[in-house]
């Protein structure tokens, strides 16, 4: 994906939203990341806890080897289970909770 342009900002949380790097709640009053922008001409907007994004971040720059590849971090853990074992222990539950992706 080629982002156009992007904004990433800290929020705290005025409702529930679903995280989509582990796709479990973002539970009002919590901190999180939104991110939004413009990317391959679409414009989209994204959640996240912060520990999720990072990792998110910190995978997809280790693993991609191409500049527009960038995978979500809950698809990563479904394809290598393994990535969760140096993964913040915050990350590791919320991954292991009953109904977790």
């Amino acid at each position: 994906m080629t982002c156009n342009f992007c904004s990433e900002k800290s929020r705290t949380a005025r409702k529930q939203h679903l995280c989509d790097g582990c796709l479990q709640l973002i539970h009002k009053g919590e901190a999180y990341l939104k991110i939004a922008g413009k990317w391959d001409g679409d414009f989209a907007t994204a959640k996240y806890h912060k520990e999720c994004r990072e990792l998110e971040a910190k995978l997809n720059s280790e693993t991609s080897s191409l500049p527009d590849e960038y995978y979500p971090l809950h698809e990563m853990v479904w394809e290598d289970k393994s990535i969760l074992d140096n993964a913040p222990q915050i990350i590791v539950d919320r991954f292991t909770k009953k109904g977790a992706a």
